[in-house]
C-alpha cells in the first residue's frame, strides 16, 4: 500500500514536472511488472492515466496541467510495450483525442508537438485508429487552409503531418526530408525524432497547491464512479446492455453548481467523449 502511494505521488508530479523521465521510467518493464497490491504497477499506472483522461475536460481549464497531462500520456504511449515489443493499443485514441483537443484550444502552441507524435507513432497510431487519426489530419489540413500562424516553422510542422499522412507515415524521399530538416530546425527523421526537450506549451514548476488540486479532481471522478455504479447496479443485473464508465460528461456542474463543461458538451457528447478508452475491465484484463 505504502509503495502504491509513493508511485501515485511521483505520476502526479509527473503533470508540473520531470514528465518525460518518470514516463521512461514507469514504462520500463523491469519497473512497470513490479507487484503492486493486488496487481502490478502498470496496472496502477494505467489507471492513473486512464482517470486523468476521463476528467480532462476539468483539467483543460488550467493550460499548463492539461499540457503536461497530454504530455505524460504521449510518452507512456511512445515508451512503453508489451512484452511481444508491440504498443499499448488502448492508449492510442485517447491521444489522438488529446491532439485534437490541443488543435482546438492553442494551435499556435502545440502543433511541433502534435508534429512529432505523428512523426514517431503515425504507424502505429494509423494501425490501431485509422478513422480517428484521418480525422485528426482532416482537421490539420482545414487549419493549413484557414489559419495564418506567422509562423514558418509551424506552416512546416502542419505540411509535414499532411505528408506523413500521405505517405504511410514517413518519409524516406532523402531530398524531401532535407526540405523539412532545413525549415524545421529541432527535428529528426530518426529517434529521439526531437534534438531538444519535448513539450506541449512552456510550463513552468508548479507548487504544491496544484498538486492538491489534482488530488480533488481525481477524488471527484472516482466518487462520481462509484455512484454512478450504485445508480445503475439494479438495472445491470436485469439487462444484457453492458454499461460503459462515464467519464468528464458526469462531471457538469462543480461543488458551487457551476456549469465547468458547458462549451465542450454543447460540441460533443458524454458517450463521444468517452468512448475512446472503452470499458475498466477491458483495460484491467488486456494490460495488468
Amino acid at each position: 500500500m505504502y509503495f502504491r502511494h509513493v508511485c501515485n505521488s511521483i505520476w502526479k508530479r509527473a503533470m508540473y514536472q520531470h514528465t518525460t523521465r518518470i514516463a521512461m521510467i514507469f514504462s520500463n518493464n523491469k519497473i512497470a511488472l513490479l507487484e503492486c497490491g493486488t496487481t502490478n504497477l502498470r496496472g496502477n499506472f494505467l489507471r492513473f492515466l486512464q482517470e486523468n483522461y476521463m476528467s480532462k475536460e476539468i483539467y483543460r481549464e488550467n493550460k499548463e496541467t492539461f499540457a503536461n497531462n497530454v504530455l505524460l500520456h504521449a510518452e507512456v504511449y511512445y515508451h512503453m510495450r508489451m512484452s511481444n515489443g508491440s504498443r499499448l493499443e488502448i492508449l492510442a485514441e485517447p491521444l489522438i483525442q488529446y491532439m485534437k483537443d490541443l488543435l482546438q484550444d492553442n494551435p499556435q502552441d502545440t502543433t511541433y508537438f502534435i508534429m512529432i507524435q505523428i512523426l514517431r507513432s503515425g504507424k502505429d497510431l494509423n494501425m490501431a485508429c485509422p478513422e480517428e487519426l484521418e480525422n485528426l489530419i482532416m482537421t490539420i489540413r482545414q487549419l493549413i487552409v484557414k489559419e495564418n500562424f506567422h509562423n514558418p516553422e509551424n506552416n512546416a510542422a502542419l505540411l509535414l503531418i499532411v505528408e506523413l499522412a500521405n505517405n504511410g507515415y514517413e518519409i524516406k524521399d532523402t531530398q524531401v526530408q532535407h526540405f523539412y530538416l532545413s525549415n524545421i530546425k529541432s527535428i529528426s527523421f530518426e529517434h529521439p525524432f526531437s534534438h531538444e526537450e519535448l513539450k506541449v506549451i512552456a510550463t513552468k514548476i508548479e507548487n504544491d497547491n496544484q498538486l492538491s488540486e489534482v488530488d480533488n479532481i481525481q477524488r471527484i471522478v472516482k466518487e462520481k464512479m462509484k455512484n454512478d455504479t450504485s445508480e445503475y447496479s439494479s438495472y445491470s443485473k436485469n439487462s444484457n446492455v453492458p454499461r460503459a464508465i462515464r467519464g468528464s460528461g458526469a462531471l457538469d456542474k462543480s461543488k458551487k453548481g457551476m456549469n465547468i463543461n458547458a462549451k465542450s458538451n454543447s460540441l460533443r457528447t458524454t458517450r463521444e467523449r468517452n468512448k475512446n478508452w472503452g470499458h475498466d475491465d477491458r483495460f484491467h484484463e488486456h494490460y495488468e
